[in-house]
């Protein structure tokens, strides 16, 4: 279905501040509201605009507020801009402030069920990518690892008796917890595109690449330490995602949904 690419201002009568286009912990961004920031660029008697205007105006709402919301939960705040007016410069400020303050706020501890939600996502929706490997010389190698797989024997005992990394093959074959990103500039593409395509905790392969024929496994949750993640929240994507997984946000359905870091993802995008 094909997703509208202006949205009107207004239909029958114009909006009222009773029309809520977007909400965040009871703060509300009305429709009034987005019609004004918008018509800045759109020009003041425009009764359509192209629907990205409002989504990014939304999105530096709901961003703006969602810091601010964590920042009250970890017993912090930042300052609003001296100007009360909501107007396009001042939302820009007024993130600007937030997001300086949330960043010199250390990130809040996160609970292990906050944890498993998140990383149940999987590494492209999450951010976050943990895996583990058995290198072998030849495909009959790695196929006979995979059958003892399937026959239930376990991966890290597995690796240890047959990989042939050394750096991995003593501790499971676990490799390092990474930002998505991060891994997918550190490994090489025939690793990490087979990884990226992985279900969590289901062994895939045999992916060969120069250095041999690999098994890999997106780790499960309950086979890593929150050790291993709590560094990554230094990522302050990763530490958004997380946050904002538990704070009360609302999208008008007409602009589409609120998809974390990513902002507002309109419907049919």
């Amino acid at each position: 279905m094909a997703t509208a690419t202006t949205i009107a201002l207004s239909g029958c009568g114009t909006f009222t501040d009773t029309d809520v286009a977007a909400r965040v912990e009871g703060v509300e961004l009305t429709e009034a509201q987005l019609a004004s920031l918008v018509r800045e660029t759109a020009g003041a008697d425009a009764e359509r605009v192209p629907l990205d205007a409002a989504n990014q105006a939304i999105t530096a709402f709901v961003l703006d507020e969602s810091l601010r919301a964590d920042l009250d939960r970890l017993g912090a705040s930042a300052p609003r801009p001296v100007d009360g007016a909501l107007t396009t410069a001042s939302l820009e400020e007024s993130f600007t402030l937030a997001f300086g303050a949330w960043q010199a706020t250390p990130p809040q501890t996160f609970t292990d069920d906050q944890w498993s939600r998140f990383y149940s996502r999987g590494p492209v929706e999450s951010g976050v990518t943990c895996t583990a490997h058995i290198l072998v010389e030849t495909e009959a190698e790695a196929l006979a690892a995979l059958d003892e797989l399937a026959d239930g024997a376990a991966f890290a005992d597995v690796a240890a008796e047959r990989s042939i990394d050394p750096g991995s093959k003593d501790s499971g074959g676990v490799l390092p917890c990474a930002p998505t990103g991060d891994f997918a500039n550190s490994y090489i593409p025939e690793y990490v595109e087979p990884a990226l395509a992985a279900e969590i905790g289901v062994p895939v392969g045999p992916a060969q690449s120069q250095y041999g024929y690999h098994i890999i496994l997106v780790r499960p949750f309950d086979q890593i330490d929150t050790s291993e993640l709590e560094p990554l929240l230094a990522n302050p994507t990763i530490r958004f995602e997380l946050a904002s997984n538990d704070l009360d946000v609302y999208i008008n359905p007409r602009y589409g949904s609120f998809e974390g870091a990513r902002g507002i993802v309109a419907l049919g995008g």
